[in-house]
């Protein structure tokens, strides 16, 4: 609120939305240590702060079959009724857990587009002008006539 509104609220009120954020969090970059920044550019920091919850219901799905697969192979009986009740453990798993993994991922992955568009004035020159600059990025003006990335970002959110 503080960036877009100049409104800051009082901490008794914040600090427990914070505390469930910290330790209720799925940042997965924030969780392993990895600075976003590291990544490239703003697009791709932005693409794999939305992408990264699809990667892990991937990896956990290749997994899963990965795991039905091998006991298929060390019990040795693939009948009808063994491989539909298979696939079926499969789907329930997979639903199942991709909502558990969206449910806790989107707080921080919203949180990590929305504040893509965030801006803030800073002083430009002595005559007291304000030049508006991403706060993901300090050398992309919010200013969509002078700024292709900025205008690219807004095109996604638009």
């Amino acid at each position: 609120l503080e960036d877009v509104y100049g409104v800051k609220l009082d901490s008794s009120l914040t600090a427990w939305t914070n505390a469930l954020f910290k330790y209720l969090s799925l940042d997965l970059p924030n969780i392993i240590g990895f600075p976003t920044s590291c990544i490239g550019s703003t697009r791709q920091q932005l693409l794999v702060g939305a992408l990264w919850p699809y990667m892990i219901v991937l990896v956990g799905a290749i997994g899963q079959a990965l795991r039905r697969v091998y006991q298929v192979i060390i019990c040795r009986s693939l009948d009808n009724v063994e491989h539909v009740s298979i696939m079926s453990h499969m789907r329930s798993w997979l639903i199942q857990w991709t909502i558990v993994i969206f449910y806790f991922a989107l707080p921080t992955v919203s949180n990590d587009l929305f504040s893509a568009i965030k801006c803030r004035a800073f002083e430009d020159d002595d005559q007291g002008n304000f030049v508006p600059y991403l706060l993901i990025d300090l050398t992309v003006q919010c200013d969509s006539s002078k700024d292709l990335t900025y205008r690219n970002i807004l095109r996604v959110f638009w």
